[in-house]
Formats: C-alpha cells, sequence, structure tokens
C-alpha cells in the first residue's frame, strides 16, 4: 500500500485536493524536502475537522515543541466519534492525545495496537519511533521496524525511510556492521537523509571521524533541505569537526549556522525544540573544551524557558542551558531523580568551582545514562562532561587518574569506553 492508497483508504479519502496536499504534508513530516505547515493549511481549509490533518498537524506541533492545547481540544472528539473511520487512524489520534498529556506508555501500547491493524500507517511507525528514540528504547526501536518493514517493500517512496530508520535501530543497539551496510545501501539506490543519518551515528560510535565528515559532505544537496534533520546533520558534521580537533572550524558552524536559529524571539518565533538541543548540545561540547562561546548561552536558553520539556532528553538539554547562565535555578530539579542529579552535579561544579564534586555526582548518572534518551551519541554529552570535570580537579586527584586512564583504553580499543 502506497501513501497515496493510505490516504484514499481512510476519512476523506475522496476528496482530492484533500488528500494530495495531506500527502505532501506527510513527506514533510518524513524529514523530506517539505515544510508540511503550507500543505497542512491547504487540506484543512478543505476539511477543517478532517482527522489525518488534525493529526498531522497535532503531532508537528507536538514534536516541535510548540503549544497545542487548541489543537488537541479539536482532536479529542474527532477520535472519540467517527464510526466509520479506520480504527487505525483513530487509535493513532488517541495515542497523539495520550502523548499531549505525558502518557506515554499509553501512547506506545495504541500505536502498537495501529501498527498491527495496518502496518502501512506510516504516520503511526513515525511518531511510535520518534517516542522509541526520545526515550532511549533502541531494542523496541528495532524490532518495532523490523515488524512492518516487509508491508513497505512494493513502495519504492516510503522504503528509503523505513530501511533508514530500521538501519538506525541496528547502530543503536550495536550492529554497527549491518547498520552500515544497510544504510550504505540505501544510499547507493537514491538520496535518503535518514540512512546518512546511520552512516553518521555508525562512524561517530567507531571513531571514524574522517569518513563521517566526507560522507556528509558528499551528500551535502540531498540533506540540507531534509525538516528537521538538517540541523541535527550539522550536529553530526560539528561532531565530527571536534573529533579531528578542528575546534575553530566546529564553533564557526555553530555562529554561522546554529546562532542566526537561536537569534530569533522565542516568542514571536520558537525554535523547533529538536534543533534547539542539537544548537544546545553543541554549544555545551565547545564549552567542557575550553572555547569561549559565553556571549551565546542566553541566546539558547530564552528559548527553553518557554519550550515546554516533556522528556527527560528534552530537559537534559534545558538543564545545561540553565547551569551556565542561572545555576541557582537548578535547584527546581530535585534529588534523586536522573535530572535533579545531573542540576546538583553541575551546580557543584559551575557555582560553586567543585569540579571534583560534580565528577564524584555524575559518575552513577553515567550508569543511568539511558534515562536521558536519545541516541548513543547524544548521551555520550554526560560522558564527555564527566571526563571534563576529572580533568579539571588538582594534579594527582583520583578523578584525573580516572580520566587518563578512560581515555588510555578509548585510544586502544578504538572505542568509546563510557
Amino acid at each position: 500500500m502506497t501513501l497515496s492508497d493510505l490516504l484514499k483508504a481512510g476519512p476523506d479519502g475522496d476528496n482530492e485536493i484533500y488528500t494530495r496536499a495531506l500527502e505532501s504534508a506527510i513527506w514533510g513530516i518524513l524529514q523530506y524536502r517539505k515544510n508540511p505547515m503550507p500543505f497542512l493549511k491547504t487540506a484543512l481549509t478543505e476539511r477543517p475537522n478532517g482527522l489525518i490533518a488534525v493529526s498531522t498537524k497535532f503531532f508537528f506541533f507536538i514534536f516541535s515543541g510548540h503549544k497545542s492545547e487548541d489543537l488537541a481540544a479539536q482532536l479529542r472528539p474527532l477520535a472519540t466519534h467517527l464510526v466509520e473511520t479506520p480504527r487505525h487512524w483513530t487509535l493513532f489520534a488517541e495515542a497523539l492525545l495520550h502523548l499531549h498529556q505525558g502518557n506515554t506508555d499509553e501512547a506506545i501500547a495504541l500505536l502498537d495496537i495501529a501498527l498491527a491493524v495496518c502496518p502501512c500507517n506510516i504516520l503511526a511507525l513515525r511518531v511510535l519511533t520518534d517516542i522509541l528514540l526520545i526515550r532511549g528504547s533502541s531494542e523496541q526501536l528495532a524490532y518495532t521496524i523490523a515488524l512492518v518493514e516487509p508491508f513497505y517493500r512494493p513502495d519504492p517512496a516510503l522504503r528509503p525511510f523505513v530501511l533508514g530508520m530500521l538501519s538506525f535501530g541496528l547502530e543503536e543497539r550495536g550492529d554497527y556492521e549491518a547498520a552500515l551496510a544497510m544504510a550504505s545501501d540505501v544510499l547507493r539506490a537514491g538520496p535518503s537523509p535518514w540512512a546518512l543519518h546511520t552512516v553518521s551515528h555508525v562512524h561517530y560510535e567507531m571513531r571514524m571521524p574522517s569518513e563521517g565528515l566526507a560522507a556528509i559532505e558528499a551528500t551535502k544537496d540531498d540533506w540540507e533541505g531534509a525538516l528537521l534533520l538538517a540541523s541535527h546533520i550539522m550536529w553530526h558534521k560539528a561532531l565530527f569537526l571536534v573529533e579531528l580537533g578542528r575546534l575553530s572550524e566546529a564553533t564557526e558552524l555553530y555562529m554561522s549556522y546554529f546562532m542566526p536559529l537561536v537569534q530569533a524571539d522565542p516568542n514571536e518565533k520558537p525554535l523547533d525544540v529538536f534543533p534547539l538541543s542539537d544548537a544546545t548540545a553543541l554549544l555545551w561540547r565547545l564549552r567542557i573544551l575550553g572555547v569561549d562561546v559565553s556571549s551565546q548561552w542566553e541566546l539558547v536558553e530564552r528559548h527553553w524557558l518557554v519550550m515546554p520539556s516533556f522528556t527527560n532528553f528534552f530537559a537534559t538539554h534545558q538543564v545545561l542551558a540553565v547551569s551556565v547562565v542561572n545555576p541557582t535555578a537548578l535547584q527546581r530539579w530535585n534529588p534523586p531523580t536522573f535530572l535533579g542529579s545531573l542540576a546538583s552535579s553541575l551546580q557543584r561544579w559551575i557555582q560553586q568551582g567543585d569540579a571534583a564534586g560534580c565528577a564524584e555526582g555524575l559518575l552513577p548518572i553515567l550508569r543511568r545514562h539511558r534515562e536521558m534518551g536519545g541516541s548513543r551519541a547524544q548521551t555520550d554529552i554526560l560522558a564527555r562532561t564527566f571526563l571534563a570535570a576529572c580533568e579539571e580537579t588538582a594534579e594527582g586527584s583520583v578523578w584525573r587518574d580516572y580520566a587518563m586512564t578512560l581515555r588510555a583504553l578509548s585510544r586502544i580499543y578504538n572505542a568509546n569506553i563510557i
């Protein structure tokens, strides 16, 4: 079943203008080149209460970090009272409403059922993979996509997205060779930002920054216009530059690409939460490496102040920004939660100058790093912060020796040890 067939079989599928606009919007949601909002506007003009159009816009708003209460109110009666609507679409809408309310487990369960009813519901798959990724559920991510992948084999348009996500799931569970082989096959067949995303992660985990940077540069025309994902690939590019010791180039990348994004007034033009997370993570890495980026933190933090941090992943980045701009405000996150332990550790380092105390506080957090959510490369920021704190302790301290040992092991085994 193609995407067009899926939409025509759904509610309002008899309206050609509606279905065509909705199809274009969904391609935007799938991280291809089109901004979904103009197409959603067209679809909603045709069908103001079209279940799929309202659900799609609601999903986009939730995962962009924008306010969505009005859309939730509009969607709620549509999800419960359209008796003739295919069940997988109402399950999809109900899952979004649960997600909006913070009931993530219920949302996952409903999306699982929706995909069992209709494995080709690409929006349900897209939302479910996003949730699993943000939660750091890598094993479940690969398994979920593998179950539905056979149903997308007849569709050459959607297959690169599905295989790109499946290869990423393989990478996240440590199957680097299989992930790289699958993603490379997809890229040989044509452009796929998600397959390139997998390649970037594999090269980072295998400590192959030159190869990763070359892959990104060689496919620049294919991913620069990819909605939301472009900023993430820019983040990967910066990581490779950092790993190669080219800090000035990584800093210039931040200033030329990310700084214009965060300079916008968050009350007038709020930044999407994924680019904001990428900007924050890159800025933090530069900071702990000794690069003076102090002028940028207030720009980033003011966006986080108006952003609903609905998961540990996003809230972790918010904690990083707050720790630099206003460390006294870190008290709002209370131990022994993951975020509270992180906040108190950073407060000891940044506000009190106690690097050893920070290292001591971060060590148990490293064992809980999956609670942050996100990918391996993203949670690696916790290990990098720990090492930076260790290396700032007094000469001869146990923490400095600990950091030297870990870095030596990383060089010997050519792998990220922690």
